[in-house]
């Protein structure tokens, strides 16, 4: 063809000719971009130079938007509903006590959910259990609620297999592995003497004091370190006692699985689990193990939600979520057993009514695997949480359709600012802020 001079391929460094209009970008960071794999340009007469300009930046373009991407530590992935959504990497953490830090893979396969579980503990004041991280740990610093990983060694023929549907669901596992953590983590062992039952009170508080598994203070310290230590399996220990796990009282709150750009992901089961109202009840004496713990406390959900809001403590967002919810709820009294006897009765109706304002999904039910769904004008980020993860896709589970996840910084790796709000609201705030963008501030608007 007339007017064209022949195609000239070869690696940057080697393009020592190429014609001003069409050299790639001479800054280095742009030229990292642009050069990445051999170079390719058209040398043609100046009435086709415009065209291969465009030709030239819209690849470049699209570079630099992957890499800032990559940059800012969030990850492009395909969600149920089917254009590309953004991921936060390290939204899940706090669910699980896993060892090693969060890494991002290659979303398109994701590793295997390993199953853990997690109990929030109420105490007779209707305060919530935390524990604190030790410093140089997983999570570091970081408030969590007891729990941890199912094991081979304790929970052996109870575990479900990675391809099998009770993976995701709630089951005698899920509830062993809760309350054998929980004991080794706090001390705190919730467990009845062997034999006895709930009867028709499964899922609720005891209602005395006595059908809860009494221990002396040596004897279950020594069998604490035990089953830590794999010496003994809990449920034989726990026999040796007299007693056996309070798997009844065990309220199933939620599942969080991590999202599928994590290298580490687990698939966590949440329960809640009330202590008897009893002012003496001995079994809320928590202490931290000091080796994955460094403290214990109890605490109304207000305070912790506050303290958070506040960077005084690092909630992780399945953490910050529950204790959200509750907060309105328990812990608000005088002290009076009356008053606590009250708030248990109205956390009953929000347990009977679900997750939506009308005939809401069950918490049981709830899946909730964070994706990023838009950054904030104040530089926060919103976390949808709709989404039950790639492992429970179209099997008609879904995760809260009403609330979102705002979080602030994560540069040291611990989420900052976090707070539960409502969709609605936050998707209302994005659009106002999109239609700001798209006027200009003389008045006209932005083509």
């Amino acid at each position: 063809m007339r007017g064209i001079r022949p195609i000239r391929t070869g690696p940057f460094r080697e393009r020592t000719r190429l014609h001003p209009p069409l050299h790639p970008p001479r800054h280095p960071p742009l030229q990292a971009l642009a050069c990445g794999r051999r170079a390719v340009s058209l040398l043609a007469q100046t009435v086709f130079r415009p065209a291969a300009q465009r030709l030239h930046w819209w690849p470049l373009a699209h570079r630099l938007s992957k890499a800032m991407t990559r940059r800012s530590n969030i990850r492009a992935v395909h969600t149920d509903s089917g254009p590309e959504h953004l991921t936060a990497p390290r939204v899940m953490a706090g669910t699980q006590k896993g060892r090693g830090s969060a890494q991002v893979r290659n979303p398109a396969a994701p590793s295997a959910a390993a199953p853990s579980a997690s109990i929030v503990v109420i105490s007779p004041a209707n305060e919530v259990l935390l524990l604190r991280r030790i410093q140089n740990g997983t999570f570091a610093a970081a408030h969590v609620f007891p729990g941890g990983n199912l094991s081979s060694f304790h929970e052996d023929g109870l575990i479900p297999a990675s391809d099998s549907a009770e993976r995701h669901v709630d089951g005698p596992a899920y509830r062993l592995a809760a309350i054998r953590e929980t004991f080794e983590e706090s001390g705190v062992l919730l467990a009845r003497p062997r034999g006895t039952s709930r009867g028709d009170s499964a899922g609720e508080p005891a209602a005395d004091e006595r059908l809860l598994l009494q221990v002396p203070e040596d004897i279950a310290g020594a069998g604490r370190k035990q089953v830590e230590r794999k010496e003994v399996r809990f449920v034989d220990w726990l026999a040796s006692v007299g007693g056996e796990a309070d798997s009844d009282g065990l309220i199933p709150f939620t599942r969080w699985i991590t999202p599928p750009n994590l290298a580490r992901r687990f698939t966590t089961q949440m329960y809640l689990y009330l202590m008897p109202l009893a002012a003496t009840a001995t079994g809320m004496k928590a202490t931290a193990d000091q080796t994955e713990v460094s403290a214990a406390e109890c605490a109304s959900a207000a305070t912790w939600v506050q303290r958070a809001q506040r960077n005084e403590i690092i909630l992780f967002p399945p953490q910050m979520y529950i204790l959200a919810l509750l907060a309105p709820i328990l812990g608000r009294s005088d002290g009076q057993m009356a008053d606590h006897a009250g708030e248990r009765q109205r956390l009953a109706e929000l347990l009977r009514q679900g997750s939506g304002p009308e005939a809401g999904q069950a918490w049981a039910e709830l899946v909730i695997s964070p994706r990023m769904l838009a950054r904030l004008p104040d530089g926060r980020t919103a976390l949808r949480l709709d989404q039950p993860g790639p492992e429970l896709r179209n099997s008609g589970r879904t995760g809260d359709l009403h609330r979102v996840m705002v979080v602030g910084s994560t540069s040291s790796g611990s989420p900052r600012d976090v707070q539960l709000q409502s969709r609605a609201e936050v998707l209302d705030a994005i659009r106002a802020a999109a239609a700001a963008q798209a006027v200009r501030p003389e008045g006209k608007t932005r083509l």
